[in-house]
């Protein structure tokens, strides 16, 4: 039996970590100088042609050799694939699997226990900021809590898990409602509570307090899907539009109603001036006899042969009325009914503009841009005709030739921009011609660009990844266009996509939006979110923005911010 002193003297010494690190270090040092010499020659004795050694990966145990033998030489064979990448093409490398994960990300793979931005929330009531991750809506709540110490800490215990049930109930394709899964969850979350009846009421209270809380009455969640970036996108565009254009909403109102009460005017006018007893006295006077004179006013007015206005003037308020009626919701949105205690702008909403293709976006802007120069031709000739300044000999030679090169830049902002939502893997040679055609103009089309995946598919026996340039080179090739307003970024960075976006409706003329946005084909598979923010830390697929309203320099026009 060993003693006490037998076992101290049994137990290895243990040196510093300085002695250790340089012990490792000269090993390293003794490994690689092998390597060298062991890669200098092939297994000819010969120099490979490259110049660079061949590459054995780790190979079954050969005859003679000890098992110490084959793991130094399979070492050395990794360690020279490691410092060069090459291998030697007999040998096939295994093809792998989908449900394997990169070891850095695998305490990931529940992604919906982990707090992250999404889901986001989009709120029904438009006063209140969109787009906010649902995390910070808990946070808020929690924040507002006024228990302390223990009490305070598992109540924040209870949210997060309220939390995570909504992220995990609204991780899947499409917008749900917040309401219907707040409650679902906060059923999921008491029901698995530990404690007293008393907490659980406490806790449900809490939870229905906590929603009627929150600053927008309800909300959309949308999780990191394919599908998301559109509808973000639309809501963007329904936003920015119904507070853009307010001035010039309150301008065309105004003149609007001005036509309105003159033509009313004139309506009622001709009204009395044509009523029985007008003609009555008029017709006595020439000495006329008896005339029924109901039946005359009855035909003179179903006539409208007579008119206060002069008839070419009566002609001009009455055409740029129905003009400016008709088009009104096009450029400036659809008036809203039961509106009456909000401000001008919210009475309307801006009617979309979606096209199926390119070249459907095409026909819309050019079909657009008529009615926009017919809406600002009636909007012209109204406001000279309101100010009794229209002179038929002059304006009406000049309003015939009237054209888009007559148009301020304010009034060319007016035409409403158009969304197209493109897919990488579905596009054909024209569709990616006309990108680029689209891109290198002024028309003010917005581009959606989902990338889906950045490797080419290979059908080859072996494994080599080959990566899509043109997906990954679009949005630089639009920068040298230098006139188009260009967004890259996986849309796990919320952040820049979002801020991304409304710039590029600011911007008029083209935008393209690049947006990484993976699928995961099964629940083995790597949740989306984690490939697009894997594919931004490893610079395969970086956030950059082109501007061109930010500046004349490309100093000021480009920006990598929202990189790691």
């Amino acid at each position: 039996m060993k003693t006490t002193a037998d076992k101290a003297d049994a137990k290895p010494k243990v040196s510093s970590s300085v002695e250790e690190s340089n012990r490792l270090l000269e090993e390293l040092d003794a490994i690689a100088e092998q390597t060298v010499e062991h890669a200098s020659e092939s297994d000819t004795g010969e120099k490979s042609r490259t110049g660079r050694p061949d590459i054995h990966l780790p190979k079954a145990l050969q005859t003679g050799e000890t098992e110490q033998d084959s793991i130094r030489y399979q070492f050395s064979d990794l360690l020279k694939f490691y410092l060069t990448g090459n291998f030697p093409d007999e040998v096939e490398l295994p093809t792998m699997p989908k449900r394997y994960w990169p070891a850095l990300l695998y305490h990931l793979r529940e992604l919906n226990k982990y707090r992250h931005d999404f889901p986001i929330c989009i709120p029904l009531n438009s006063d209140y900021q969109w787009g906010l991750p649902f995390r910070q809506y808990i946070d808020s709540l929690i924040e507002a809590r006024e228990e302390t110490g223990d009490e305070l800490e598992n109540l924040k215990l209870a949210l997060y898990k309220l939390e995570a049930e909504v992220r995990r109930l609204a991780d899947r394709p499409g917008k749900h409602r917040l309401s219907e899964l707040w409650e679902s969850a906060a059923r999921t979350v008491i029901k698995h509570t530990k404690g007293d009846k008393s907490f659980t009421d406490k806790l449900a209270q809490v939870f229905a307090e906590g929603f009627q809380s929150l600053p927008a009455e309800d909300a959309y969640l949308l999780s990191c899907y394919p599908d998301t970036p559109r509808y973000l996108m639309r809501v963007i565009n329904l936003n920015y539009r119904r507070n853009r254009h307010e001035d010039f909403l309150n301008k065309v109102e105004n003149v609007i109603g001005q036509l309105v009460d003159i033509l009313a005017a004139d309506q009622a006018q001709q009204e009395e001036l044509n009523s029985p007893e007008q003609m009555k006295k008029g017709l006595r006077k020439a000495g006329l006899g008896e005339v029924d004179f109901g039946a005359v006013s009855q035909l003179v007015t179903e006539s409208k042969i007579y008119h206060v206005l002069p008839k070419n003037r009566y002609q001009r308020l009455q055409h740029s009325l129905n003009t400016l009626r008709s088009l009104r919701s096009l450029f400036l949105g659809v008036k809203l009914e039961n509106t009456r205690t909000a401000s001008l702008n919210e009475k309307y909403l801006p009617e979309e503009n979606i096209a199926a293709s390119l070249l459907d976006a095409m026909r819309m802007y050019h079909s657009q841009k008529a009615s926009l120069v017919a809406f600002i031709k009636a909007l012209r000739i109204a406001e000279l005709e309101l100010r009794n300044r229209y002179d038929e000999k002059l304006h009406d030679r000049l309003f015939e030739e009237f054209n888009s090169s007559y148009l301020t830049d304010e009034e060319r902002a007016l035409q409403p921009p158009i969304l197209v939502k493109l897919q990488v893997k579905e596009l054909t040679a024209e569709d990616k011609n006309l990108l680029l055609e689209i891109l290198n103009s002024r028309m003010p089309i917005k581009v959606l660009l989902c990338v889906e995946d950045l490797f080419e598919p290979d059908q080859s026996a072996m494994p080599i990844i080959r990566r899509d340039e043109w997906a990954l080179n679009i949005a630089s090739m639009a920068i040298n266009f230098n006139c188009a307003y260009v967004l890259q970024a996986p849309f796990s960075e919320l952040n820049s996509v979002t801020r991304g976006i409304e710039a590029g409706f600011a911007f008029n003329g083209p935008a393209l939006f690049s947006i990484y946005t993976p699928v995961a084909v099964d629940e083995t598979d790597m949740h989306g979110y984690l490939s697009a923010a894997g594919a931004l830390e490893s610079r395969l697929f970086p956030v950059f923005e082109f501007n061109p309203d930010n500046g004349g320099t490309w100093r000021e026009r480009f920006s990598l911010e929202g990189n790691p």
